[in-house]
């Protein structure tokens, strides 16, 4: 694509949607390109996952003036390309008949993307390398599943709300924070969770009681080393009249009863454009003080 006087920033979109209630979008990027620019290559991973027709759109959303050029468009089916390797994401090697499922370190090698950068596909995706002692015959068909990160708008990828290693990393930060500053109030910086019960440790859960004990279990971090500390949270991910519902992004399961498994003494910023009323009317019935995040947007 190329650009000229193109504006504003962020305009230029490719998006995959879904032919279900409420046109679930698979694919939703933005490429910061420039308003003026020479032909460039951009790409973007989609992954289909359970549905059998998608509609692809690229094109400007919201754009004021200027031009834009798309050529050479394609659609390719992808190798192993951004393996994403943790407890919750296994690779999954078959035989073509499906009635074979082969095992990592048998009968063929670990497969891993070391090369893993999401914001091109330039680099080489890593090859299936079978193990001399191992089932796997050279020339066999095989279906290999595997698991990869996705990219929403710009740079967002979310963690995993199941993966217990989230959590280690984040009491390291919860210490190193109170050790450091001492702090009296901490704000969560756990809103628009984009991504969730996809993969094997979160898939099939209640994702409003996951993302609920989440930001619970983080805030409890903080209360066992400053009991006295205030705790803040973005309330968009519990406000039904914002993001605390279903068919959000990608993930899949529904959000809506979050705010049912946190505790009380959380304090909501709630934020979202103009001041919403009843946002601030709900939390106060369930029991939450609150904080007008205004200057937010």
């Amino acid at each position: 694509m190329k650009t000229e006087g193109l504006s504003p920033k962020g305009c230029f979109r490719m998006i995959a949607l879904a032919p279900v209630e409420g046109e679930r979008e698979l694919l939703i990027r933005e490429f910061g390109v420039p308003g003026t620019t020479g032909w460039r290559r951009i790409t973007a991973v989609l992954n289909s996952r359970e549905f059998d027709s998608v509609r692809v759109y690229c094109g400007v959303w919201g754009g004021k003036k200027g031009k834009v050029w798309v050529d050479d468009w394609k659609i390719e089916e992808l190798g192993a390309q951004h393996v994403l390797r943790r407890p919750g994401t296994p690779v999954t090697v078959r035989s073509d008949d499906g009635k074979t499922t082969y095992e990592e370190g048998r009968d063929f090698a670990r497969l891993e993307d070391l090369n893993m950068n999401l914001w091109q596909l330039e680099t080489p995706a890593p090859d299936l390398k079978l193990l001399p002692a191992g089932r796997i015959k050279p020339g066999a068909r095989l279906r290999v599943s595997w698991y990869h990160p996705v990219i929403i708008y710009h740079s967002q990828v979310g963690a995993c709300m199941a993966e217990p290693e989230v959590y280690r990393i984040a009491e390291q930060g919860a210490k190193a924070l109170v050790e450091r500053l001492r702090p009296k109030k901490v704000l969560l910086n756990m809103d628009e969770i984009r991504t969730a019960g996809t993969c094997e440790a979160c898939g099939g859960k209640d994702m409003a009681k996951l993302l609920g004990k989440s930001v619970a279990r983080v805030a409890g971090m903080f209360r066992k080393l400053t009991p006295d500390i205030e705790v803040y949270v973005w309330s968009d991910m519990f406000d039904p009249h914002h993001n605390a519902k279903a068919h959000y992004y990608h993930v899949k399961g529904d959000y809506t009863g979050s705010w049912k498994h946190l505790p009380k003494d959380l304090i909501m910023a709630i934020w979202g454009g103009e001041v919403n009323e009843k946002s601030f009317d709900f939390f106060a019935k369930q029991g939450f003080h609150t904080l007008g995040a205004c200057y937010y947007d």
